[in-house]
């Protein structure tokens, strides 16, 4: 992005740099304070290198969790989380805003408590480590949103794992909310990375209420997980996901009548999971669309659906990359009812012997539809279904 300004003199240099300050601060959050966020404006060039306000933003007070008044140390040792607790608490009491986390490994002894209208952003995911390592070594939440509103907040920059002694089940993110408070939506999640856990991101603190719904999910990468997301609710958008090495990729759940999962799944890629997708549920989900995403090397196929006759309202996937390490099926949906369809999808062989096949719903009330499709077997000859 090229911006109009004139040239100013080197004499004027002082000017010119406050200028530049100015402007940066204006980029990353709403002008009044420190450029916090990594702005990065190169006057001689008249460009914006970095502009990390293009994602949302709860606007409001940034502080730091390292701040002399919170005292967080990020040395892997000490526990954090009291200290990250405090700086949310405060960003909270002031009307809202964002709680830093700079670069480093921040223990974390206890369940992180996230607080309505407080975005909580790290430097980045490479280099901004929460690391769940409670004194008693026992599993647990590392981020707790239920029943707070997540309208307008932002989660990003941020690497979730545990300690090799914690051998019991650990959550990096838990959300969802009571039918009361139906506030559990419209939240923003990007550059987050999960490893080593039980669950990535999962929805249903709240069993009889809502799941995370109605969310942007971005860049999400979810390794050696049991489940990456189970989130339990519908209408989320999820951009480039990043799966590998887990049990199942995600997982499409159901919670109860009220919430139950329907995705749009764009782009990303699964990669060496037992299974991509999982269905554990009868009572089904809501119509879920995977668009340009590549497949490869699942160890038992694309997609698990546990119990006969699950209702599965439509399932497609559009112009993917379809491959798994399976000898027995590529893509099995024996169980369900409804409509599945597969189109525009290239099958690559994922070696010699292993599967290429279509196995279908064996209810009249289920249908499979593969149209347009090519398949390149493990010679590299192609074919058309």
């Amino acid at each position: 992005m090229k911006l109009g300004l004139i040239d100013i003199p080197a004499a004027n240099a002082a000017n010119n740099a406050a200028i530049q300050v100015a402007i940066e601060n204006t980029l990353s959050r709403d002008g009044t304070g420190p450029n916090q966020m990594g702005a990065n404006l190169d006057m001689g060039g008249f460009a914006i290198l970095n502009c990390p306000s293009l994602t949302p933003s709860s606007g409001g007070a940034t502080v730091s969790v390292k701040d002399a008044a919170f005292g967080a140390v990020g040395d892997g040792v000490t526990d954090d989380a009291a200290a990250i607790n405090a700086a949310i608490a405060h960003v909270k009491s002031t009307g809202g805003g964002e709680v830093f986390i700079p670069r480093g490994t921040y223990r974390i002894g206890a369940t992180i408590r996230y607080l309505a209208g407080v975005s909580i952003i790290g430097e980045s995911m490479a280099s901004t480590t929460l690391l769940w390592f409670p004194s008693d070594s026992a599993g647990g939440v590392m981020l707790d949103t239920s029943n707070e509103s997540l309208h307008r907040v932002t989660f990003r920059e941020l690497h979730f794992t545990k300690d090799v002694s914690v051998t019991t089940p650990v959550t990096g993110i838990l959300g969802g909310s009571t039918l009361t408070n139906y506030n559990s939506a419209v939240g923003f999640f990007e550059n987050l990375l999960f490893a080593k856990l039980k669950y990535g991101i999962r929805g249903n603190a709240e069993p009889t209420g809502v799941g995370i719904f109605d969310c942007h999910f971005r860049n999400i990468w979810c390794t050696s997980c049991f489940y990456g997301l189970q989130l339990f609710g519908s209408g989320n958008r999820i951009e480039q996901p990043r799966m590998t090495y887990c049990d199942t990729g995600i997982v499409l759940d159901y919670l109860n009548p009220e919430s139950y999962d329907g995705h749009t799944i764009s782009g990303g890629v699964f990669v060496k999971n037992n299974y991509d997708f999982g269905i554990p549920t009868a009572s089904g989900i809501r119509p879920t669309v995977i668009t340009g995403t590549w497949f490869e090397q699942s160890t038992y196929g694309i997609i698990n659906i546990i119990n006969m006759d699950t209702r599965v309202m439509n399932l497609s996937f559009i112009g993917c990359q379809l491959s798994t390490s399976c000898v027995d099926s590529l893509f099995n949906v024996w169980g369900a009812l409804g409509t599945i369809s597969v189109d525009k999808c290239t099958l690559i062989s994922g070696g010699v012997g292993t599967a290429q096949n279509f196995v279908a719903p064996s209810s009249a009330n289920g249908r499979l539809l593969v149209t347009n499709c090519q398949k390149y077997d493990s010679a590299g000859v192609g074919s058309f279904l």
